[in-house]
């Protein structure tokens, strides 16, 4: 009894002492294993430090979404424009239609530099901030086709590094 106590308490010891690096790189074999095309190829060949990971403006939830507005109103625009055009004014009725796309052009138009200008301001006061770790690890294994190639990814973790975030190839 006393034998198996002293596994467990050495076990728990070394399993909760484990360094962040360690952890990191545990993760990412267990997430290379669980994704590679094949496991039993998995070869690592060298590991980056730890590093502490931020929020960048490229990838920004909040700058994505007033982007894709501002592109959506710039298509609208040009949607209008093209039908502003291609409308032969000969009668009160279609001057009439061309003075309602017109509208609808220079409100799209509007609607598009105004999320234009709250993309600028976003920017300017945008703050990056501390979002969890990444470790680059280069490794080889079988591709599709079964030939044994070298990758780099860059290896995203939450704040408590307990799990892989995301992946990035480096190639």
């Amino acid at each position: 009894m006393k034998v198996k106590l002293f596994i467990l308490i050495s076990i728990l010891l070394t399993v909760g002492c484990a360094s962040p690096e360690k952890k990191a790189q545990k993760l990412i074999k267990d997430n290379l294993i669980t994704n590679m095309n094949d496991p039993k190829s998995y070869e690592s060949v060298s590991f980056e430090s730890l590093d502490s990971s931020f929020t960048d403006i490229e990838t920004d939830p909040q700058m994505n979404a007033l982007f894709e507005k501002s592109q959506y109103f710039l298509r609208e625009a040009k949607e209008k424009e093209a039908e502003y055009e291609s409308i032969y004014v000969y009668d009160q009725q279609t001057i009439s239609e061309k003075r309602k796309i017109s509208d609808e052009w220079g409100a799209a138009l509007d609607s598009a530099n105004y999320y234009s200008d709250e993309m600028k301001e976003y920017h300017r006061n945008f703050k990056s901030v501390f979002n969890g770790w990444k470790m680059s690890h280069t490794f080889r294994g079988k591709n599709s086709f079964g030939a044994t190639i070298k990758n780099t990814s860059v290896f995203y973790f939450d704040k408590d590094l307990t799990q892989v975030t995301d992946v990035v190839s480096e190639e």
